[in-house]
């Protein structure tokens, strides 16, 4: 595994099980197997670490939804993104957990960046619902539930 990899997969799990908030760089570095002044060699920032994090969940979202969006029958649609949805979670827990317990440690740039991710997600969402049945609030409101089955 190339350490790019190692250091979103550790990353990952610190924050998962402590939080974001408390992990420390030291307590990354010392994952990593690095010293503490040379993590910035590997990450840009903790921040920034979160945010790809974020950012391959919801692309991943995005782009296998679009997916079904164009090849599933009207109909069937929702149900396939809701199928979708719930593999992910089965895949990726930790990313899910995240998603749920740690939006708010983002700043800008990174949450406007975010929220354009997760707006396309719901878009998509929408569209596959009916814009004349689901509201914005609807929307966001299926993708919550979604996202907190496993709890």
């Amino acid at each position: 595994m190339n350490k790019f990899l190692d250091t979103r997969q550790q990353a990952l799990s610190l924050f998962a099980s402590k939080g974001y908030a408390n992990v420390g760089m030291r307590e990354l570095a010392s994952a990593l197997g690095i010293n503490c002044g040379s993590i910035y060699n590997h990450i840009e920032s903790k921040e920034a670490l979160l945010y790809e994090l974020f950012e391959e969940l919801l692309g991943l979202l995005q782009t296998k939804a679009t997916q079904i969006q164009r090849n599933a029958e009207v109909p069937k649609r929702l149900r396939k993104i809701i199928e979708m949805h719930l593999r992910l979670q089965d895949c990726m827990p930790c990313h899910f957990q995240l998603l749920e317990r740690e939006w708010r440690h983002l700043s800008e740039p990174w949450l406007s960046h975010a929220d354009a991710h997760l707006t396309r997600y719901e878009n998509i969402i929408a569209a596959a619902v009916g814009p004349s049945v689901c509201s914005r609030a609807c929307t966001k409101s299926i993708v919550t539930l979604l996202n907190q089955v496993p709890t």
